[in-house]
């Protein structure tokens, strides 16, 4: 029993499998059946289309070949007669040119005018005829010997080329017409003459003419022209005649007393069948100017493109219509093969699933949903999911209505059972929804497991509550340290600063009460100096008194010189008196003299009370030079007292300085230890937040982690 189990089970699963085949081999004929016939209706409408749609392609096109064919050859003679017109036109410029150079010739080499002579010119040239005639208008000379004597006045085709002999200047070229003497149709072309009065004239006959018209006919434009096998075009002239012809068969025939052509003539422009030797033709026609052209094709031949076409598509949509059928097969095959593939996926998922329409009836289930319900998939299509039987259909709690409620996952218990609905909207090509997608999850044991976590988690959370309590306690300690380290060190920095400053001023009162001791210093010595140069200086006036008393005694003299002298010249005088006339210049001397003593003695007694002046101001200043001198005393005195004492503020000065370093540097590194307490402080602040953040970050996640746990559950009623 043990060794056959296996076999069995196998047996019985090659059974079902084959069982299954065949109900997908059925589903798959249900399908054929009705897409070959629809294959076929579709391939005989596409074919009676088809042949109306290529016989009327067919008409249009044979007509817009005809109206091509009309239209052109239509240009064709507008523009051979345009062309004939533009070579007449050439043709009068070049056979006035060969005139002039006749003239020219004939006045270089009146020899020329020889009838030989005017024969090889005349072939030289190309025309038939020339022709010299003298002043009064008589032809003499030319290659035509009958035409000599002849009187241009006598014809009426020549007598307008006498205007010539009055307007040498003057050419004419004459339209073709019939010659005077014989009546020949020719064209004449005339010039004066260069050597005197007289005309020179060329000649060309018509037949040089009609040889270009038919160098440009339109038969030969026309020629090979053709519509198809059988068609072509042909051109009537107003007398019905046929003047060309693309198959040459009716050139030159008389159509006149055919209804079709008067028709035709008396329609200008249109579309018309007519039949002509008992073949029947479709043509278009069309005037222009007095001609009419027409271009045709047989009727039989038109029917024919209708018929071929329909023989050249029958076996094309045969082919194609067996063609999309085997395609069509092979898809539906493929498409079948593909649905039973996923159909087998879906029924390997080891969860019920379901699938409904927008109305909520039942499209699909898979195998584990069928074991549960006990049905086919087959009997519970179109039916609706309510037959689940489950407590929540019919409720709001239904998978469906919390899908459409924004709920995609809902949970209910059953018999004892926690379960999980999983619910999706199913979407056309254009984005509409257009059904829903249910799987069912026993999840009793998650659910269990997650009380489980529950309470592990609560137990974490309870841990970390006091564990954000105290962080928070430990990080507002540091907080508070930080920010006192941080205000002592800045008050540390301020005090610093303020030391800083005063060392700074300290020196400087240090460095200007140096330089006040160095002053004062000079100010002693320009004091002591001061002093003993104003001893000298008493010395000196005390002198320039003593002066003042010799000079005084030496005024005194020569003012008793003078007074004696005044006396001499008093006797002299006196005895210049006496002695009379002989006396007389002594007197004159001795008044001189007198006179010199007076002076004498006056300036004696200026110098006196001047140097009497300068001894009183002598010893004015000998007085306030002692003066003077005490105060200068005084002042070296003062000076020494005031040096001394500067030079002892200048000492305190720089000890107070070099004290206020010492207390500056002993600060200084005061405040580094201050500013090293404050980072530490600060980075254990830092440390001591990021420690109760991340504490606050753990007890949101977990309370997450039960409110994202608790969503999932739902109590039971």
């Amino acid at each position: 029993m043990k060794q056959t189990q296996p076999f069995a089970t196998l047996n019985f699963q090659l059974r079902l499998a084959r069982i299954r085949r065949n109900a997908h081999m059925k589903r798959q004929n249900r399908f054929l059946i009705p897409i070959l016939a629809i294959l076929i209706i579709a391939f005989a409408l596409v074919s009676i289309i088809s042949v109306s749609v290529t016989g009327a392609t067919a008409d249009k096109i044979l007509d817009s070949q005809m109206h091509s064919l009309a239209y052109s050859v239509e240009n064709q003679l507008r523009v051979t007669e345009e062309i004939v017109d533009i070579t007449l036109s050439m043709m009068d410029v070049k056979h006035i040119s060969l005139a002039q150079t006749l003239a020219f010739m004939i006045a270089e080499d009146p020899g020329k005018m020889e009838l030989e002579q005017m024969s090889m010119l005349a072939e030289l040239f190309g025309v038939d005829e020339v022709h010299v005639t003298d002043e009064n208008g008589v032809l003499y000379w030319g290659n035509v010997p009958g035409f000599y004597g002849y009187d241009f006045n006598d014809g009426d085709q020549t007598r307008p080329l006498l205007a010539i002999l009055q307007n040498p200047s003057l050419t004419i070229a004459q339209e073709p017409q019939p010659r005077g003497v014989d009546g020949v149709i020719f064209q004449y072309i005339s010039v004066s003459r260069t050597d005197g009065r007289g005309i020179v004239q060329v000649g060309v006959s018509m037949d040089r003419i009609e040889e270009i018209r038919a160098s440009m006919s339109i038969q030969g434009a026309i020629g090979g022209m053709s519509i198809g096998q059988g068609g072509g075009v042909f051109v009537l002239s107003s007398g019905r005649t046929v003047i060309a012809d693309s198959g040459s068969s009716r050139l030159g025939r008389s159509l006149s007393g055919q209804g079709w052509v008067e028709s035709m003539f008396a329609g200008g422009e249109g579309r018309q069948e007519y039949e002509y030797e008992g073949v029947a033709y479709s043509a278009y026609y069309r005037m222009a100017g007095d001609l009419l052209i027409v271009a045709y094709i047989p009727l039989a031949e038109l029917d024919g493109y209708t018929t071929d076409a329909l023989w050249s598509i029958l076996p094309l949509g045969i082919g194609a219509t067996l063609l999309v059928a085997a395609v069509t097969i092979w898809l539906l095959r493929w498409v079948m093969n593909n649905v039973y593939w996923y159909e087998s996926i879906l029924d390997s998922i080891p969860f019920p699933l379901s699938v409904t329409d927008m109305k909520r009836n039942w499209t699909f289930i898979n195998k584990a949903a069928e074991d549960i319900l006990s049905v086919k998939r087959a009997a519970i299509v179109g039916k609706q999911c309510s037959n689940w039987g489950a407590n929540i259909c019919n409720t709001p709690d239904c998978g469906i209505n919390c899908l459409e409620r924004g709920i995609p996952t809902s949970t209910f218990n059953q018999v004892g059972r926690d379960f999980r609905v999983d619910s999706t909207f199913l979407t056309n090509q254009k984005g509409r929804k257009a059904g829903h997608v249910e799987t069912v999850q026993d999840i009793t044991d998650m659910v269990s497991k997650q009380k489980d976590e529950d309470e592990l988690i609560s137990n974490i959370s309870d841990v970390s509550r006091s564990f954000i309590s105290s962080s928070k306690q430990i990080a507002d300690g540091a907080q508070t340290l930080a920010q006192g380290s941080s205000q002592q060190a800045d008050s540390i920095q301020e005090l610093l600063s303020s030391i800083s400053e005063i060392s700074h001023k300290t020196k400087d009162n240090a460095d200007m009460a140096s330089r006040a001791a160095a002053l004062a210093d000079t100010i002693k010595q320009n004091a002591e100096k001061g002093s003993h140069q104003m001893d000298e200086m008493m010395n000196a006036v005390e002198e320039i008194n003593q002066a003042s008393h010799g000079i005084n005694k030496v005024i005194k003299v020569i003012d008793d010189i003078a007074f004696q002298t005044n006396i001499l010249a008093l006797n002299a005088a006196v005895e210049a008196a006496r002695a009379g006339q002989h006396g007389k210049g002594f007197a004159v001397v001795a008044e001189e003299v007198r006179n010199l003593a007076a002076k004498s003695a006056e300036a004696a007694k200026d110098t006196g009370g001047l140097i009497a002046d300068s001894i009183e101001k002598a010893e004015m200043g000998s007085r306030i030079a002692n003066d003077t001198a005490g105060s200068l005393v005084e002042i070296v005195s003062g000076i020494n007292e005031s040096s001394q004492i500067v030079s002892q503020i200048a000492e305190s000065s720089l000890d107070q300085s070099s004290s206020i370093e010492r207390i500056n540097r002993g600060i200084d590194q005061v405040a580094q230890v201050v500013q090293q307490n404050s980072a530490t402080a600060q980075q254990s602040a830092a440390v001591s937040a990021e420690m109760s953040n991340q504490s606050v970050m753990l007890g949101e996640m977990i309370s997450s982690f039960r409110a994202d746990g608790s969503e999932n559950t739902l109590e039971l009623p």
